[in-house]
């Protein structure tokens, strides 16, 4: 009896790690290019939509500031879908609060999860605050930002600067961008180095 409950426990846990949204931590420049959108925005209303678990929820966002396509004005708003549940990458925003929201659009569709980059705007460092405003990251998509794995990370190149995962990139993801030089693209700030 106690065997089959350990298998059963076993086969719980199991079953609910795999429910589990995963994603692997991206620097906010790779975040910034790979995204269709990059805004500033204040979350006016959360609303439950009963489509598919993917598009379960709505959020309507007030756009204070869009980096990727220029300005708007702050009157504009956009609806933004995302799953309702964190198993399922769904991305949670407080009513009332301003977040910086990258993620993808298709169809007319705006939607991002848990796996894009969504902080609160108060919780940048002035260094991703400067990037954002004085356009560091988005003047800087020609250069990838590479993640890799220990024992499997190229080395840099031309066109890209690598972060080992195993390493502590703190730094890296709060004061630093990938850039263009005339040798090729480097990291900007040695302080990271």
């Amino acid at each position: 009896m106690k065997l089959f409950t350990l298998l059963c426990l076993l086969s719980a846990l199991a079953f609910s790690s795999t429910l589990a949204c995963r994603c692997l931590q991206q620097h906010p420049q790779k975040q910034f290019c790979d995204s269709d959108f990059v805004i500033k925005g204040r979350i006016l209303r959360r609303t439950e939509t009963g489509r598919s678990q993917l598009e379960n929820v709505i959020y309507t966002v007030q756009i204070i500031q869009n980096y990727k396509r220029g300005h708007y004005r702050s009157a504009r708003r956009v609806q933004i879908f995302t799953a309702s549940q964190s198993s399922l990458c769904g991305a949670f925003f407080q009513i009332g609060r301003e977040y910086i929201i990258t993620g993808s659009i298709q169809n007319d569709i705006w939607s991002t999860s848990s796996c894009f980059w969504n902080p609160e705007s108060p919780s940048l460092t002035p260094y991703q605050r400067n990037a954002l405003k004085f356009g560091y990251y988005r003047n800087s998509c020609a250069c990838q930002v590479e993640i890799c794995f220990p024992g499997q990370c190229a080395q840099p190149s031309r066109n890209k600067c690598v972060l080992d995962q195993s390493a502590d990139n703190s730094c890296f993801y709060k004061e630093n961008y990938c850039k263009k030089e005339t040798y090729g693209c480097a990291w900007h700030s040695p302080a990271c180095v």
